[in-house]
């Protein structure tokens, strides 16, 4: 049976309270409001954790046949469990979310909000070499008029950026790199669709 402890409904219960009573309109943010040195309202979701989707997801659901729901939970751990070797490579190198994100805003001339990192981590992605992609999903703005772009999933394959699953794994100022490239991606098609609105 479903059930959400008592934090998690308290935390809904506060966005969804925050939901109705903000609101603004996109035509009040100008990429002119720009000035160096912002500093933006940047949050992480919870779970405040790198998290990675794959390996585990492909095992689960081969599981699942003859396991039935263990299966996918037994593919869950193994991707938390992948998800927290690699971010402790990344720490370990000096990986930080928040300030590769605000860097990457900076850099791209985003205005100031309210910016909310919904996702990070790292993905699989087909191809030779069992590589991976960073994953970032950011929120920009209120409820009322946000924007999200998420890597990879908005992104053409082109743009991806990707390295083998074990160099990751080993290498956290690989992924710190690979991190950094996803959020100034991910900087520059939010100023495109932030320029687009208030035009």
């Amino acid at each position: 049976m479903f059930s959400l402890d008592r934090a998690t409904v308290y935390a809904l219960a506060f966005v969804a309270a925050q939901a109705v009573l903000t609101g603004c309109s996109l035509s009040a943010y100008s990429l002119s409001a720009y000035k160096p040195g912002v500093r933006y309202d940047l949050t992480v979701s919870e779970p405040h954790r790198m998290r990675f989707y794959g390996k585990g997801a492909g095992a689960g659901m081969m599981l699942t046949s003859s396991m039935g729901p263990m299966g996918v939970a037994i593919g869950v751990a193994i991707d938390e469990g992948i998800g927290k070797d690699f971010e402790s490579a990344a720490v370990a190198a000096g990986f930080n979310i928040e300030t590769l994100t605000a860097r990457a805003l900076e850099s791209a001339e985003i205005p100031p909000g309210a910016v909310s990192i919904q996702r990070y981590g790292f993905v699989t992605r087909p191809g030779e070499g069992d590589p991976v992609a960073p994953q970032l999903h950011l929120r920009w703005g209120e409820e009322a008029a946000r924007i999200d772009v998420k890597y990879p999933e908005d992104f053409d394959p082109a743009q991806w950026v990707l390295a083998s699953f074990e160099e990751v794994k080993s290498d956290g100022a690989l992924a710190v790199e690979l991190h950094a490239a996803a959020g100034r991606l991910v900087a520059q098609r939010l100023a495109r669709e932030l320029s687009s609105v208030s035009q």
